[in-house]
């Protein structure tokens, strides 16, 4: 798997880092992150803090698909009120 590359829009000048390999991410765009979050168990949240301590980066990461397009998980920490 491919970690912390540069993905580029179309235009060649707007780029931000992709830290999730974009072949690997769920039906609709998701990562790791995200599925943490959304399925909100104790063993979740511990996951989420983990990945994100081992991997900070991966915070940056957004959903791909078109109805969720741009959410990151920039605020995740403070929806599952355990900001570290």
């Amino acid at each position: 798997m491919k970690l912390c590359f540069i993905f580029e829009v179309t235009d060649n000048e707007t780029y931000r880092y992709q830290f999730w390999d974009l072949e690997h991410v769920g039906a609709v765009g998701e990562t790791v992150v995200h599925l943490c979050v959304l399925n909100a168990t104790s063993i979740h949240n511990e996951l989420l803090k983990r990945c994100l301590r081992i991997y900070p980066y991966m915070i940056n990461d957004v959903y791909l698909a078109d109805e969720y397009y741009g959410e990151s998980g920039v605020i995740y920490p403070y929806m599952i009120n355990d900001v570290y």
